[in-house]
């Protein structure tokens, strides 16, 4: 970017932390950086269902350890199993670490409680997040998760690592998800298996996921799209 910056008009970037970085990396007027999250396809009227027995919990995203740290599943899904939570972790998505991540859970998950499912195409990815109840992300460092926001669409309750960008003002703690240290996977479990203690929580925290991304509708985004290409 910093060899294009003179000969590009404009930039879009995911997130607040996203701008704030590129305009002091390229030194450039801030006037000329745009704040712009992909759209997510929002329904028009939450109608899903919830369960906590088993909790239905997922990832979606690249299978790879640097950025995503996916093998903060394995001690993840130990702490499950310590907290006798009863759970279903279903992983989407491929990834140079797939195999090796496989064989790794499999060694501390007895009931077979993981399960890696091929991927999607994106048309068909709306209908995958409305069956889950949890979106876990490991992640050390995102722009802003398109995961993240397509889930919180279908209401999908969040639980992820609080990174340096993509997460503030999106995923507000105990509102309509929890943000955890990166790393700190007993954390992470703690809160997943308090939404596997209350129906009633993650009713209302699964909802409050679905409200909060009217901003990322994808209605909302072609629009502030088209007007950045006028």
């Amino acid at each position: 970017l910093q060899w294009y910056a003179a000969l590009i008009n404009r930039f879009a970037a995911v997130s607040p932390a996203c701008t704030a970085s590129l305009a002091s990396t390229l030194a450039i007027n801030p006037g000329t950086i745009h704040t712009l999250p992909t759209g997510v396809w929002i329904p028009d009227q939450l109608s899903r269902g919830y369960q906590t027995s088993p909790l239905r919990i997922a990832y979606g995203g690249r299978i790879v350890q640097e950025q995503k740290r996916v093998f903060d599943f394995v001690p993840l899904v130990e702490a499950l199993y310590q907290r006798d939570v009863n759970f279903r972790f279903t992983i989407i998505g491929s990834g140079r670490e797939r195999d090796s991540l496989a064989e790794a859970l499999a060694a501390v998950d007895p009931d077979r409680r993981v399960e890696f499912a091929p991927r999607r195409k994106p048309g068909r990815m709306p209908s995958f997040w409305a069956a889950q109840d949890a979106f876990i992300q490991t992640s050390a460092f995102e722009g802003t998760s398109n995961s993240m926001l397509e889930s919180m669409a279908q209401g999908v309750v969040p639980v992820v690592t609080r990174t340096a960008s993509g997460v503030d003002g999106i995923v507000l703690h105990g509102d309509n998800g929890y943000l955890v240290d990166v790393g700190d996977m007993k954390t992470m479990a703690d809160h997943i298996a308090t939404l596997a203690q209350s129906q009633e929580d993650l009713v209302r925290m699964g909802h409050r996921a679905n409200e909060s991304m009217a901003p990322y509708s994808m209605t909302h985004y072609v629009e502030r799209f088209t007007v950045l290409l006028d």
